[in-house]
C-alpha cells in the first residue's frame, strides 16, 4: 500500500513538473533551459546547372538544386541573378517556387538567348525556417555568333529609265537579335552599270531581320545583277548573298522630223531628226536614213550628219537641202535599232519653197508692190493691190473676163500696212516659150508684196486661188523663178479652179494642160463640120469634127464677145466645146476662132437660134 501510494505520488509530481516546464517553454521564459527559435539545420548544397543550349534564339534553362542532409526538402523560393557578356540581366521566365523531390528541391530560370555571348546565372536560397540560407555559385553558358541568311531581291521588271530597287535582307534565327551594321553591294550585268544610284545607309529592321537597299536607275537595256557582302558584327558572322538579276528591255524612241522653216528658193532647208527615249534613258546612238521627196524634184540631202549625237535621252541628226527650185521638200527618216532602242520611223515633214522677190520691174504706182522678176516688166498689166491690216485677213482679187485670181492673206501672216499686188500678164510670149514640150498655156498671174521697201517672208501660208473655166482636172500649176525656170507646184483636182499656198514674195504662177504622151503630127489645119447649135441664155455642147486637134486648141469667141466657149474634150479628131451665149444676143451665125497646137488658126461658124 505504502509503496503504491508512493509510486502514485511520484508520478503525479513528475506530471506536474512536466506541465509546468511546458508552460514555461510556451511562455518564452527561461529558467536555465536554452531557446530553440529559428532554423538550425544547414543545407547540404545549392547548385545551379544549365541545359547546355548554345544556339542564338534558343532557350537556356538554368536549374537551382537545393539539397537538405536528410528529412524534409527545403521549401520557399530562390532569387536568381543573371549577367554575362551577352547583356541579359533577368530570366525570361522562372518556375514560381521550389519543387520538392525527396530531400532536394529545384527551381528553374529560363533565358531566351537573343545574342551571342556568355549567360551566367547564380541564386540565393533564403532560410525557410528549417534550413539556413545558402548562395549558389554561378553557372555559365556560352552562345556563339551565327551566320545569318543573306538574300538579295528586286522590285521586278522595270521599263527603260525606271528605278530598280534591290533589297538585301539579313536574317538571324527566330528570337535572335536584329542584325546591325552595313552591307557592301556589288553591281554588274550586261547593262554596264557598276554601282547603285543610291543606297540606304545601314541595316534597319526589327525582330531577327534587317534590310538595306540599292536603287539603280535603268538607263540602258540589259541585265542588272546585284549581290552583297555582310560584314560580321555583333551576334552575326559575315555572309555573302548570291546575285539577283533584273532584265530591262529595249524601248522604241519617238522619232520626229522638223525643219528650220526656210521657204525661199536658194536657201538651205535643214531637216532635223530628233530621237527621244524615255526620261532617264540612255542617249540614242547609231544613224538614221533620210528619205527625200516632194514636188521640187529633190531626192537626196545636199549634206547630212546622219550619226545621232546628243545628251541625256535625246539625240539628233540633220539633212540639209539646198532649195534649188520652188516646190515642196518632204523628208522622213528611219532609225535602225541600236543599243537600248528599237527601230523607229518618222512621219514626213514638208516645206514649200517659193521664189523671193528680186524687185523686177517698176511698180506703176507707189501704192503697188513691184512686180516679180523672171519676165520683162513690160509683160505686166496694171495690178490690183490691197493693204494688210493687223486685225483681219486680207483678200486681193484680180478679175479679167471669166478668170479670177484671189490672194488670201491670213491675219498676222504679213506685217500691217504691207501692200499686196496681183498682176495680170499681158504679154505671154516668154511664158509660152518656157512651157515644157507637149503642154499648152492656159492662164497666168503674178503676186508680190512690199513692206518698208522689202518683201518680208510670211509667217503663215498665203493662198492663191485661180478660177478659170478653161482649167480641167489634171492641169498643172507652175512657179516661175527669177531666172525664168518653171517648177511644178500643184495640180488641178477639180475642173475650173486650182489652188496653191506659198510663204515668200513673189510668186509667179502659170497653169498648163497635162503633157501629151506622143502628139501626132497635124495633117489638116481645119475643121470639117460642126454638129450642134447654141440657144440664147443656155450652155450647150457643140461637137467639132476634124483632125489635128491634139494639144488643147485655144478658142476665142469673136461675135461681140457675147459668147464664151471652153474645150472639154479632145480626142484628136473631135472637139467637145461647151458654149454659152448671153441672153438677149441676136440669133444668127456666130464665129469661134480656133488656134491649133502648131499655132495655126481657123474660124468655126455655128448657128444660134
Amino acid at each position: 500500500m505504502s509503496s503504491e501510494k508512493y509510486l502514485r505520488t511520484g508520478v503525479r509530481r513528475s506530471v506536474v513538473r512536466y506541465l509546468a516546464l511546458s508552460v514555461l517553454i510556451a511562455s518564452g521564459l527561461t529558467f536555465g533551459v536554452a531557446s530553440v527559435a529559428g532554423a538550425t539545420t544547414a543545407l547540404t548544397s545549392n547548385v545551379v546547372t544549365n541545359n547546355g543550349v548554345t544556339a542564338i534564339g534558343g532557350s537556356i534553362v538554368f536549374t537551382a538544386t537545393v539539397t537538405a542532409p536528410s528529412g524534409a526538402a527545403p521549401t520557399g523560393t530562390v532569387v536568381f541573378t543573371v549577367n554575362g557578356s551577352a547583356g541579359v540581366t533577368a530570366c525570361t521566365s522562372t518556375t514560381p517556387a521550389l519543387v520538392a523531390s525527396g530531400s532536394a528541391a529545384t527551381e528553374t530560370c529560363t533565358i531566351t538567348a537573343p545574342a551571342a555571348g556568355n549567360y551566367t546565372v547564380s541564386d540565393a536560397f533564403s532560410s525557410d525556417g528549417t534550413y539556413t540560407a545558402l548562395t549558389a555559385t554561378g553557372s555559365t553558358n556560352t552562345v556563339a555568333a551565327v551566320t545569318p541568311s543573306n538574300v538579295v531581291t528586286n522590285s521586278g521588271t522595270t521599263a527603260l529609265g525606271g528605278s530598280i530597287v534591290f533589297t538585301a535582307t539579313v536574317m538571324g534565327p527566330t528570337n535572335g537579335t536584329t542584325p546591325s551594321g552595313t552591307v557592301a553591294f556589288t553591281v554588274g550585268g550586261s547593262a554596264g552599270i557598276t554601282a547603285c544610284t543610291s543606297t540606304s545607309a545601314t541595316l534597319a529592321g526589327s525582330a531577327n531581320a534587317a534590310t538595306e537597299t540599292c536603287t539603280i536607275t535603268a538607263t540602258t537595256a540589259g541585265i542588272y545583277t546585284v549581290s552583297d557582302v555582310f560584314t560580321a558584327v555583333g551576334s552575326y558572322l559575315a555572309a555573302t548573298a548570291t546575285g539577283d538579276s533584273n532584265t530591262v528591255a529595249a524601248a522604241t524612241p519617238t522619232n520626229v522630223v522638223t525643219s528650220n522653216g526656210v521657204t525661199t528658193v536658194g536657201g538651205n532647208i535643214v531637216f532635223t531628226a530628233t530621237l527621244t527615249g524615255p526620261t532617264n534613258g540612255a542617249t540614242p546612238s547609231g544613224t538614221v536614213a533620210f528619205t527625200v521627196g516632194g514636188t521640187a524634184g529633190i531626192s537626196a540631202c545636199t549634206s547630212t550628219s546622219a550619226s545621232l549625237a546628243g545628251s541625256a535621252n535625246v539625240a539628233t541628226a540633220t539633212c540639209t537641202i539646198t532649195a534649188s527650185a520652188a516646190g515642196t521638200y518632204t523628208v522622213s527618216d528611219a532609225f535602225t535599232a541600236a543599243g537600248s532602242y528599237l527601230a523607229a520611223t518618222s512621219i514626213a515633214d514638208s516645206v514649200t519653197a517659193s521664189v523671193a522677190s528680186s524687185g523686177g520691174g517698176t511698180p506703176p504706182a507707189t501704192t503697188n508692190a513691184p512686180p516679180p522678176a523672171g519676165i520683162a516688166a513690160s509683160s505686166y498689166g496694171t495690178p490690183v493691190s490691197g493693204g494688210v491690216t493687223a486685225s483681219a485677213p486680207t483678200t486681193v482679187t484680180l478679175t479679167s473676163g471669166t478668170t479670177s485670181d484671189a490672194v488670201a492673206v491670213p491675219t498676222g501672216a504679213l506685217p500691217a500696212a504691207t501692200v499686196v499686188s496681183v498682176y495680170p500678164i499681158t504679154s505671154t510670149t516668154a511664158l509660152v516659150a518656157a512651157i515644157p514640150s507637149g503642154q499648152n498655156y492656159v492662164t497666168s498671174v503674178a503676186v508680190s508684196w512690199e513692206s518698208a521697201g522689202a518683201a518680208p517672208a510670211a509667217t503663215a501660208p498665203i493662198t492663191l486661188t485661180i478660177t478659170d473655166p478653161s482649167i480641167v482636172v489634171g492641169d498643172t500649176l507652175y512657179q516661175l523663178s527669177s531666172t525664168g525656170t518653171l517648177t511644178s507646184v500643184g495640180t488641178a483636182t477639180v475642173a475650173g479652179t486650182i489652188t496653191v499656198t506659198f510663204s515668200s514674195d513673189p510668186v509667179f504662177v502659170v497653169t498648163s494642160s497635162t503633157p501629151l504622151v506622143t502628139p501626132p503630127p497635124i495633117v489638116v489645119a481645119h475643121a470639117t463640120s460642126v454638129v450642134g447649135s447654141t440657144v440664147s441664155g443656155r450652155t450647150m455642147t457643140i461637137m467639132i469634127n476634124g483632125v489635128g486637134f491634139y494639144g488643147r486648141p485655144l478658142i476665142v469667141s469673136s461675135t461681140g464677145h457675147n459668147t464664151t466657149a471652153v474645150v472639154t474634150h479632145d480626142n484628136g479628131t473631135q472637139l467637145s466645146v461647151r458654149a454659152k451665149v448671153k441672153s438677149g444676143t441676136t440669133n444668127g451665125v456666130h464665129v469661134f476662132k480656133i488656134t491649133l497646137a502648131n499655132g495655126k488658126s481657123f474660124d468655126i461658124h455655128y448657128n444660134q437660134r
